[in-house]
Formats: C-alpha cells, sequence, structure tokens
C-alpha cells in the first residue's frame, strides 16, 4: 500500500490518508504521518556509465574517501578540492548532494564550492572564482561561500 493522498482535519488537526496498491483503496483518519524512509540517490542517470561508486555511500569513490576521513561535525568541513570531483568516467561529473550519496554532511556551500572546483578544472585555472563580482552581494566582513 502506498500514500495517494492526504487530507488536513480542520475539526481535531488530524490527517485524513489514502491509502492505495494491490488491495482496495482505503482511507485512514491519524493524528500523525512520520515517514522514516532514509536516502538514498538515484543512480540510473549513469549507471551505464564507469562510475566508482563508493559502497557504503553510493557517492563517488574519490569524494567518499575523503569525506570519510573528516569531521562528524559537517559545519567543520573543508573543501576537498577539484581532484576529488574527477570520476573513472571520463569528462563526468557528479555535483551537489547527489555526491555525497547516502552521506548525510552535504551543505550547500559544499555544493557551491564544487561548482567552483569543476570550472576550475574546465577552465584550467586555480584562481577561477565565478563569484569574485558578486562580493557586494554579502554582508560586509563575510565571504561568499
Amino acid at each position: 500500500m502506498a500514500v495517494e493522498g492526504l487530507q488536513l482535519c480542520a475539526g481535531d488537526g488530524g490527517l485524513n490518508v489514502l491509502l492505495a496498491g494491490d488491495a482496495p483503496a482505503k482511507s485512514l483518519h491519524v493524528d500523525r504521518v512520520l515517514a522514516h524512509v532514509g536516502y538514498c540517490p538515484d543512480t540510473r542517470l549513469f549507471s551505464q556509465l564507469q562510475v566508482h561508486l563508493c559502497y557504503a555511500t553510493d557517492g563517488p569513490i574519490k569524494l567518499a574517501a575523503r569525506l570519510g576521513s573528516g569531521s562528524a561535525d559537517c559545519l567543520d568541513q573543508i573543501s576537498c578540492g577539484p581532484e576529488s570531483l574527477v570520476t573513472s568516467e571520463p569528462n563526468f561529473y557528479v555535483l551537489g548532494s547527489k555526491s555525497y550519496g547516502r552521506n548525510s554532511k552535504f551543505l550547500i556551500s559544499r555544493g557551491l564550492q564544487q561548482i567552483r572546483d569543476l570550472f576550475t578544472i574546465l577552465g584550467g585555472r586555480q584562481d577561477l572564482d565565478l563569484y569574485g563580482g558578486m562580493h557586494h552581494l554579502t554582508p560586509k566582513g563575510e565571504a561568499l561561500v
């Protein structure tokens, strides 16, 4: 059975949940719905490519190896560098939350850093800063990360 719909009940604040599937559809009245689904990236887009993924996280192996040796606190992360984005498939890169696989330490700031790192690889320039002209958008004294 799968959840097909949710409807908030104004009277008691509960929910009417419509379940459908192989069995006949039915409706349940509940107080709360908890989704304990975990997270696993969808790698079907590149499943036919030769991308070496970490067996534990489903992220690209070079990045997974570097993330595994760091701090458990996601706020203590530092950039893993452009070389961590290189995969075994030529000219193919996995960026963003998908690059962390099931690792829950991903932050948007790391995704933005990955974009900068990738353009460093593509442009062949270590000093490339895509956001260099945007420092006026940040509060004084803070870096755009």
